[in-house]
Formats: C-alpha cells, structure tokens, sequence
C-alpha cells in the first residue's frame, strides 16, 4: 500500500508518498473476467503482515476519455484443480503452455484506452452491468483475521471465496526451532504452518505475498537480488514450496518480490541492472517452486504502479512462460497526483472530501500516469496476460490526501475492471489497529463511507 507522510514508526516514507509497513488489513479480492461475457471471479481477502508493507499509489493524468464501457452477459469461469484447504474457485485461462495465462483478443482490444468517466455518483448502466454477472469478492483483514473476511463478506453482501496473506521477511522461530529468522522461518514446516493457520481451515482461494529477501535478527538482508538471479536462493523455495503443499496451499496463486518499484522492501529495484536480476530472480523463483510434486501455483508479476522510475520497468518482467498474472495496486488519495493544485486548489491537499468533479479529474489520472492503468492494460495487452488489481480502496488520511467518501472512485474503479476483463482485484480495508497506527482510515464497513459502501454494495453484492 502507498506510503502516507506520517511520523508514525511504521510508516516508510517514499516519492509517491505510499503507506507502508501495514500489519494487519483488509483487502478485498473483487472477481473480474478475463475473458468477453465471464463473471467476476472470487474476490480474496488480503492479509497484511508484521514486517509487511502494501501501497499503492495514484498516477497523474490527460483528460482523454476515448472508450465506451462494454456490457457483457455473464458466464461461470473454468474451475481450476483444488489443493487441500482450497476452493479453486478462481478460473484461469491456460495455453497450451500450461504456466501462461492468455487474455482472449475480444477483450484484447482497446486495452490501452481510458474508459469514459461517471456522468454521476452513479454513473448510468453501471448498476445493471454488476447485476448481469454475480460478483464473487475476498477480503484482506490481517494476515490471521479469518473473522474479519467473514464481516466484511456480511456487511457488503460480497461473496467472499479469495483470501490473500503476506508472508514475513523477518520473523522469529522462537527456541523450540533453532532461534531463527529470515529464510529459518520461511523454511520451517511448524513456524510457516502457524503464519497460515487460519486459512488451513478456510475454502479461500489463497493470494500469498511471497518475500525475495529474508531480513536477519540484526535487521540485515540475508541476500541480494543479485544472488537470487544465480540461483542462490533455489533451495529456500523449493522448500517454502514444499511446506505450502503439505500445509494444503498448493494451489496459492503466489506474489513473488510484490511493490518491487517502490523503495520500501528489501527486495526493491532501483536500477536497470537491478531490474534485469529482479526478472531473473523471480524465474528462478517459479521454476524451483513448479519443480515441486503437487505444485499447482500461479505466479503474479505486482509492480506497485504509479512511481516516477529512472530505468526500464520492462527490464523487471521475467517473461511471459513465469507469469500468470500482471498488476498494479490503486488508492484514493491525491499525494502524489502530478494535477492535485489544479483539481483541489489552493493547497492541493482534498481533507478527506472531494465532489464528484474532482474524482474523476484525479481518476483521470490514475489512468494516464507513465506507469498507470492505461500502461497495465497496454502491457497485458502486449504480453497477453490478465489483469489483477491486487489492493484498491477508499480512504482518509491524517495528512488529508485521502478522498474520503468516494462513491465516484468505487463506480470508476467497477467500470474499469469491467472495460479491461480484470481477473480479480483486492479491496485493501486494513484492521482498526493498524488503521490507527498508520494513521489512516480504510475500513470501508466502519460507517464513515456509507456512500461508498453503498457504491460497492451496487456492483459486487452478491444476492
């Protein structure tokens, strides 16, 4: 999640001004096709973690409206084999190389176009479209909140069937398994089985954050990126890969490296040369991880999105045979919008409100920014892969960059997932104590977004 400016000790502090650091939330995985005339896919609750962080953030904009929004009728998508403790419920489309996931060319076309904007809060045609496909959705409360998926799915109606969770990078085994962190951790059957506990007794559809780099008790990297694209790092994942299997997550779709464009992680790209081992990292990663009996793992390439980079993002992409899925992350907030003096003058700052007006203009933004959502859908469309929207929300913050009660965000961020044929998204709420301590508000159930509430309950109810 995006950085917000805070003194508040877990917070990162970053260009785009993201949240970082987040332990605990809620993200909501909102089920979208890949394919003209599927249905929405299960949504997944993401899980933060304790040394986690997930941001996101907003892009800068042309007010070019260009595209008309597609209606299509709905189908169930293909169901996938499921793994222990897993529903399977999340429909991919394979080719004939069985590790690469194909966006159909009917929905192919246009991708690089920005859809037309909400004439409304609720923008005509939108209802109905939600309606003409069930929506199937997850929630993200905390990386052991299997409680807090259960409330969300109640107060939005959503049909919740997708979880995600944020493995740690540096955690304590405790005596009884050697004192170790980092890689000991990730590596050890029990501490890994106590991370994911929760969702062993759940039918979620697992998203997993997976680390690239293991932190040490003294806070330092216990390797690089540059090791990793060796080959050095091959027997740690053939090993979480192993344990994921036997715990019954074989089928978790995994998000190796996640936010490498930000600065945040250890893992984070900052050159070129960074890129090109971060691409050869994570296809050392899959291969390991797939070499597996039982695996059955899809593997999503999750850039942070919206960041001002100085080297080549293409560079950072493993290639299409060890990816399934390619995503950004996408938040309400103004912070780093390059137009946010001219939508919420004098200060540039919204505090937590915005009209209607004003959040279109700032979506605009969000679609044309280098690295935005227009960009997201040219690169599928390139590389012929789904999309996935892995963490959205609305939002206030402490430092008032937020939008607040946002319905118009809710409704664009529907429409665009409909025009693009997203396979699923993340509707990323966060827990109240982590809400706090980043100082910000997330919780789109807490009854300080009843517009927006109703906006999501509009197009992802299920009933």
């Amino acid at each position: 999640m995006r950085n917000v400016p805070s003194t508040h000790s877990g917070v990162r502090r970053r260009s785009r001004d993201r949240v970082a650091g987040i332990s605990g939330g809620v993200a909501v995985l909102l089920g979208v096709t890949a394919i003209l005339q599927s249905t929405y896919v299960p949504g997944a609750l993401a899980q933060g973690v304790a040394h986690n962080g997930h941001r996101q953030v907003i892009c800068d904009s042309d007010p070019k409206v260009l595209a008309v929004c597609r209606t299509y009728k709905g189908r169930a998508l293909p169901t996938d084999e499921k793994g222990a403790g897993q529903s399977g419920r999340l429909g991919s489309f394979k080719s004939a190389n069985a590790h690469e996931t194909h966006v159909d060319q009917s929905v192919a076309r246009g991708l690089s176009t920005a859809i037309p904007l909400s004439s409304t809060s609720d923008p005509r045609g939108t209802a109905s479209l939600a309606k003409s496909r069930p929506m199937t959705i997850g929630v993200y409360a905390g990386n052991q909140n299997v409680a807090g998926v259960a409330r969300f799915a109640s107060a939005t109606g959503a049909d919740v069937t997708m979880a995600e969770v944020y493995l740690p990078w540096q955690a304590y085994t405790g005596p009884s398994y050697g004192n170790q962190t980092g890689w000991g951790y990730l590596t050890t059957k029990a501490t890994l089985g106590r991370w994911l506990s929760g969702w062993a007794r759940t039918s979620y559809q697992m998203v997993i954050g997976l680390p690239m780099v293991a932190v040490n008790k003294s806070g330092e990297p216990e390797n690089t990126l540059a090791q990793g694209a060796q080959g050095d790092e091959d027997s740690h994942f053939v090993s979480i890969a192993r344990n994921l299997i036997s715990l019954g997550f074989g089928n978790a779709i995994l998000r190796p490296g996640w936010e490498f464009d930000g600065f945040w992680y250890p893992w984070s790209v900052n050159s070129n040369r960074e890129a090109s081992q971060f691409a050869a990292y994570f296809r050392h990663i899959v291969v390991a991880m797939r070499s597996v009996p039982g695996a059955k793992f899809q593997f999503v390439w999750s850039p942070t999105g919206f960041e001002s980079l100085t080297w080549n993002i293409d560079d950072s992409y493993p290639g299409n045979a060890y990816v399934d899925y390619v995503s950004l992350d996408v938040y309400d907030w103004a912070s780093s919008s390059a137009n946010r003096q001219q939508i919420f003058p004098p200060t540039g700052i919204p505090y937590n409100v915005a009209s209607h007006a004003q959040s279109d203009e700032l979506f605009r933004d969000f679609q044309s920014e280098p690295e935005g959502l227009n960009w997201l859908a040219s690169f599928a469309k390139r590389h012929r892969k789904a999309i996935a929207i892995c963490e959205w929300a609305v939002s206030t913050r402490e430092d008032g960059y937020g939008l607040g009660d946002d319905p118009t965000f809710i409704n664009n961020m529907f429409r665009w997932f409909a025009y693009h044929g997203v396979a699923w998204s993340v509707y990323f709420i966060d827990n109240r104590a982590d809400n706090a301590h980043q100082g910000i508000d997330l919780l789109l159930t807490d009854g300080k977004f009843p517009k927006s509430l109703a906006a999501f309950r509009r197009h992802f109810d299920a009933h």
